[in-house]
């Protein structure tokens, strides 16, 4: 692809444009237009200086292709094709897309197409309905049949849409010291009558998390947590996880003089000092 000497943009947006041929025909929309001079006189005599397309769909909105034979004078299109797209009227004043747009004109001589590419993203919104190229191609490059887009006062235009959708989806994490409810204890009774490898605790709730069984597929969560068995002393590690495989011996564990398991109960507590949350908008 390069840029084309027979398209010639207004100097805010020269440096946004790219042009170049190709075979493909326009994606979303074509004008044809027959009689292209009896069209010009058409619009001269009704006091018009532009014909709009019908109304076609491109990426889920509605829009019109808006050709201006004679140029745009107001926004300094003498001498050239303008042609504009349109954001047609949808029902929701507030809607607001942002478009990435290609307009073309078919060459009759060569079966090709001369592409001209808004490289910008272009929003559309209440206020700003439509986008444009006021200086496309300049009216003596158009009209010279020997380039082949004027032939049998016979031509072409189209147009490629490129919708780039926000969906507007995002999380924001954050972290709490000392949430509320922070500490769980777990007393359990019969201690030496218990014969399966594992057993857990009921659930508790801190900061909206049940922990920590209740976690949306994918989702994760952050924790500095202690775990302590409580006796008439205290026995303290820390760690950023979910939990010690060694966290304790049962030589530590079962021994009388440390006061571990009182009455054949065990008692095991749990503090949270830091939790993430997370927020999805």
């Amino acid at each position: 692809m390069q840029r084309n000497n027979t398209i010639s943009p207004s100097s805010e947006a020269a440096d946004s444009v790219l042009s170049f041929t190709r075979d493909e025909k326009p994606l979303h929309y074509t004008l044809q237009i027959q009689s292209f001079s009896l069209l010009k006189t058409a619009l001269a005599a009704s006091n018009c200086d532009r014909y709009e397309s019908q109304i076609f769909n491109a990426g889920g909105y509605k829009w019109k292709l808006a050709v201006y034979p004679n140029g745009d004078v107001k926004r300094n299109g003498s001498d050239h094709i303008s042609l504009y797209l349109v954001k047609a009227e949808d029902g929701i004043p507030t809607s607001e897309v942002n478009v990435v747009f290609t307009f073309l004109v078919y060459d009759n001589l060569n079966d090709k197409y001369l592409a001209v590419q808004d490289e910008k993203v272009r929003r559309f919104h209440s206020i700003q309905t439509e986008w444009e190229f006021e200086k496309l191609i300049s009216l003596e490059t158009f009209n010279d049949s020997s380039n082949g887009f004027l032939v049998g006062d016979c031509c072409a235009f189209g147009v490629d849409i490129v919708v780039k959708k926000c969906d507007g989806k995002g999380e924001v994490v954050s972290f709490i010291k000392e949430p509320k409810n922070n500490e769980y204890t777990w007393k359990t009774n019969n201690f030496s009558q218990l014969d399966k490898n594992m057993y857990e605790s009921d659930p508790f709730t801190v900061e909206g998390y049940r922990c920590f069984k209740e976690l949306p597929q994918g989702s994760q969560v952050y924790t500095e947590f202690e775990i302590a068995v409580l006796s008439k002393y205290w026995f303290e590690f820390g760690d950023l996880g979910l939990g010690f495989r060694n966290f304790m011996s049962l030589r530590d564990l079962n021994e009388v003089t440390k006061g571990y398991i009182c009455d054949d109960t065990l008692i095991v507590e749990v503090k949270i000092n830091v939790v993430s949350t997370l927020k999805l908008f």
